[in-house]
């Protein structure tokens, strides 16, 4: 009977090969490379930082701040590789949903046992 890590890693070579797994993370390499998507990803964090210390400090410039990160927010998103990421990713964690749920039931079902 195998082992359960060797199973585990069984399973992590089978998902590693399914194709919307390999598509994933082609897109997430291809936006790690963009330097454009980086500095916007960067400059996003940071408003983020400003936007919570506005909040934290009931500063008078939340609502600029808040419009200035929505609007750099929504251009990172909207960028088509950013686009194509996140349906991937959200395609990805469906798959991993669905087997961790297989795993769960049969778990129960060796516990009813």
């Amino acid at each position: 009977m195998p082992k359960p890590k060797e199973i585990a890693q069984e399973l992590n070579q089978e998902l590693l090969n399914e194709d919307v797994v390999k598509a994933f993370q082609h897109y997430e390499a291809l936006i790690k490379k963009h330097q454009e998507l980086a500095e916007s990803e960067a400059h996003i964090k940071l408003l983020q930082q400003e936007l919570l210390q506005a909040k934290v400090h009931n500063d008078e410039n939340y609502e600029s701040i808040h419009k200035k990160y929505q609007e750099a927010y929504e251009a990172f998103t909207n960028h088509p590789l950013v686009v194509n990421y996140l349906n991937l990713k959200e395609e990805v964690n469906d798959l991993l949903l669905e087997v961790e749920a297989i795993i769960n039931n049969g778990l129960a079902i060796d516990i009813d046992l």
